[in-house]
């Protein structure tokens, strides 16, 4: 799993968690799935000499429980958080809370939770449970629609459908005369002869074929230099300024800054480094937007310092009414140079995040 375009992306939207519960028939920790979204998820455990580990990512299809943990819990605290998977249209959802702790690419462990960035690790802000004696816990990821399992499900086949292009109808968990004759329509198209009409089987094959429609639209950073790299973004919408960073960029990687269609055909960009001799080596440019010193998500610009961010100069890029741009961050006998390609050339497949 590639960062599971799990970087600081563009749009996240709060949606909280439910109340989690012991369980008491086991020994474990489980996240139970009951939105209409793939979630990746991630835990972390506080032990009793306050030292805090971080894991994850583990996959939670919609309308299924997952165990994260298989031993018994053995009190302190514990943090949960959870996102929904990049395929999805409408930018990254996250389940989380206040307590910033430390996630990174694929599959991770991390026993230390100080200067996350510092260290190449993305920070990402996990709620705080306290389990006081219990040894068995349930936390119910749910939406607005609190979507029981089943009806998860079937909001889950009806909200991927709909981003594929099939009219399923509203995302309301019902299966009507439109949701099923939109599955229906699907798996005629996939060869896809399961009986059951929401079945694992359709639902993997309607975020893999989703996750394949992303990976020509949105905005992709690469960093083609030899120093690692942060970059941010901005952009308008709805006719508001809106900025977000950092991704961290090692040397030869690149990452999904957005997922979905480009929400403008100017996007303002902004990377930065340090070289061997720690000097500064900016990607920039002459329009001044609001940064944070951390991750950031800003509406609205002027201001900045006074509402307590930093003002640098972003490079205006014109995507030319594309749906996918790469970005690519090169250095030029020492200076910076970015280079641009339409994503939506790479007839074979679009880069990688």
């Amino acid at each position: 799993m590639q960062r599971m375009g799990v970087s600081l992306i563009i749009a996240v939207i709060a949606l909280g968690f439910a109340a989690a519960k012991p369980t008491p028939a086991h020994a474990e920790f489980e996240y139970c799935n009951q939105s209409s979204y793939y979630l990746f998820t991630a835990l972390g455990h506080e032990a009793r000499d306050g030292d805090i580990r971080t894991e994850g990512w583990w996959l939670v299809r919609p309308g299924e429980c997952r165990v994260v943990e298989r031993e018994p819990l053995d009190g302190g605290a514990y943090f949960t958080y959870a996102e929904s998977h990049p395929a999805h249209q409408g930018g990254i959802r996250t389940w989380g809370g206040r307590s910033r702790l430390c996630t990174n690419r694929g599959l991770f462990t991390i026993d230390e939770q100080s200067n996350c960035f510092g260290r190449g690790f993305e920070p990402r802000e996990f709620s705080r449970i306290n389990v006081g004696e219990e040894t068995s816990w349930t936390t119910n990821l749910t939406e607005s629609a609190n979507f029981q399992p089943e009806a998860a499900r079937h909001a889950a086949a009806q909200r991927l459908l709909n981003e594929l292009g099939y009219n399923a109808g509203s995302v309301d968990g019902y299966l009507g005369r439109r949701t099923r004759n939109a599955i229906d329509s699907f798996k005629d198209d996939h060869d896809i002869e399961d009986d059951t009409i929401v079945s694992n089987e359709l639902l993997d094959a309607l975020i893999t074929q989703a996750a394949e429609n992303q990976e020509l639209s949105g905005y992709q950073f690469c960093n083609r230099t030899d120093i690692e790299l942060y970059a941010a973004m901005g952009y308008t919408e709805d006719d508001a300024w809106r900025t977000e960073g950092w991704w961290a960029l090692e040397p030869g990687t690149c990452t999904k800054a957005l997922n979905d269609s480009l929400p403008a055909e100017q996007i303002y960009t902004y990377a930065v480094g340090y070289n061997t001799t720690g000097d500064p080596v900016e990607f920039g440019g002459d329009y001044p937007l609001c940064t944070g010193d951390q991750a950031f998500q800003i509406v609205g610009n002027g201001d900045c310092e006074s509402r307590g961010y930093v003002t640098v100069g972003f490079e205006r890029v014109e995507t030319e009414g594309r749906t996918g741009w790469v970005q690519e961050f090169v250095l030029d006998n020492g200076q910076p140079r970015a280079g641009m390609r339409n994503m939506q050339a790479e007839v074979n497949g679009a880069p990688t995040n």
